[in-house]
């Protein structure tokens, strides 16, 4: 692989991508394939479940109003838990 090649883009990328063009199927195999996660990230963190499956939400709302910006630079995964972290600490700022 040459420097100016990119690594290829996982499934997870490629929905990401599907969504940002308003595929809502892609978007909702995101969510079911990435909310359990999201509310287990939370729940470990110590975020009681309903605030944790609010947070969740706020989270997916946000991707999908955001999702024409979404470019692949790193993984979909890292996007996605640079987002639960960030809204984390903008919740326990917030209390």
């Amino acid at each position: 692989m040459n420097q100016d090649s990119k690594p290829p883009l996982n499934e997870n990328a490629r929905l990401m991508l599907k969504a940002a063009d308003g595929d809502i199927d892609a978007f909702k195999r995101l969510y079911k394939s990435f909310a359990p996660l999201l509310m287990q990230f939370f729940v470990i963190r110590g975020v009681d479940r309903y605030s944790a499956d609010d947070l969740v939400q706020k989270i997916f709302l946000s991707l999908w109003q955001q999702r024409k910006n979404y470019y692949p630079a790193s993984s979909f995964e890292a996007y996605l838990y640079s987002m639960a972290r960030n809204t984390l600490y903008n919740e326990i700022r917030r209390s």
